[in-house]
Parts: C-alpha cells; sequence; structure tokens
C-alpha cells in the first residue's frame, strides 16, 4: 500500500431502497390512492355500479396478499434487480391495458 488508504467498496444497498421506494410510490398514488378518482369517471363513462368498482379493488387487494409468497420466492431466487425490472414491465404494461378497456371483464383482468 502505498498510499495508505484502502479503497472501500460502495454500498449499492440504498440505491436499491431508493428505488423501491420510488416505484412503489407511483404503484400505490396510481392504483390504490387515486383509485376513488378512477371509480368516478369509470362509473361515469360505462355506468358500472359502485359493487363492481369495489369487487375489481378488493380482489387486486387480495390477489397482491396471496402473491406474496411467490414475491418472496421469486426475490430470493432472481434478486431484487429482476424482480423490480420484472415489476416495473407488468405495472407499465397493465396501466397501458386499463387505459384500453371497454367492458367488465376487461376492467378486472386488467386492474
Amino acid at each position: 500500500m502505498a498510499s495508505g488508504v484502502v479503497a472501500k467498496k460502495r454500498f449499492r444497498g440504498w440505491r436499491v431502497v431508493k428505488a423501491g421506494m420510488a416505484i412503489q410510490t407511483v404503484q400505490s398514488a396510481l392504483m390504490q390512492q387515486a383509485y376513488g378518482s378512477y371509480s368516478v369517471v369509470l362509473r361515469r363513462e360505462f355506468g358500472w355500479s359502485a359493487t363492481t368498482l369495489s369487487a375489481a379493488f378488493a380482489l387486486n387487494r387480495l390477489e397482491s396478499g396471496l402473491l406474496g409468497p411467490l414475491h418472496g420466492w421469486a426475490l430470493g431466487r432472481f434478486g431484487v434487480k429482476r424482480v423490480m425490472q420484472g415489476g416495473a414491465l407488468i405495472l407499465a404494461t397493465g396501466l397501458m391495458l386499463f387505459s384500453q378497456l371497454h367492458n367488465r371483464r376487461q376492467f378486472f383482468g386488467f386492474y
């Protein structure tokens, strides 16, 4: 060691945390927190009942809970980066599909 300084390896974990927070914020803002705004527009445009709109939201939350174990397995198997990339791709695809819905079946499938 000529200079007496040991090069430290840079900890990248906080970048993962920041990216996760950003993705979770976007997903939460667009799908959970803004759902009340979507439901007003969907009810007005398609004439759907509050029951239909509430059922879709409830199924979305149920699906999230049921997919938790699969999510944990995928994190262990593929790593955080790949799971986040896949999740971001699925979210973007779902939002694009959501903008093209025309009936209840599509609504439940895309949401």
